[in-house]
């Protein structure tokens, strides 16, 4: 997964979860005078909106999954979603680790290699 995708995911459900903007929206509202009515639409409205959002994030988010789609697999949801996204970057993680260490190993081997090439070079 692209590091700009992951970080579009990220902060779109970063933004979903700020639910301070509600309350000060109820407050706008009231001081301006709307109604219940007129409020509790916005709120509607605003919560749809969220939703959507969500839901789309969700959609971004099984696109870049591995395993997430096929023609045999139905449509995750939303916690199933976000426990293989979270298990897929848990595996991703230790692959990383992994070719440290192997990295790490061959250049141990490969120093090793050039002091011995130095010392043939050094007898000859």
């Amino acid at each position: 997964m692209s590091t700009t995708k992951f970080s579009n995911i990220l902060s779109t459900f970063v933004g979903l979860m700020l639910a301070s903007e509600t309350v000060s929206a109820i407050l706008n509202a009231t001081a301006i005078g709307m109604s219940d009515a007129g409020v509790r639409l916005s709120i509607n409205l605003r919560e749809r909106c969220r939703m959507h959002d969500l839901n789309e994030a969700l959609d971004d988010l099984r696109a870049v999954i591995p395993y997430a789609h096929g023609n045999s697999v139905r449509k995750l949801s939303k916690i199933a979603t976000l426990l293989l996204a979270k298990n897929h970057i848990i595996m991703q993680a230790n692959a990383i680790e992994d070719l440290r260490m192997i990295i790490q190993s061959m250049q141990r081997q490969l120093g090793a290699l050039q002091q011995q090439m130095n010392r043939c070079d050094t007898n000859a």
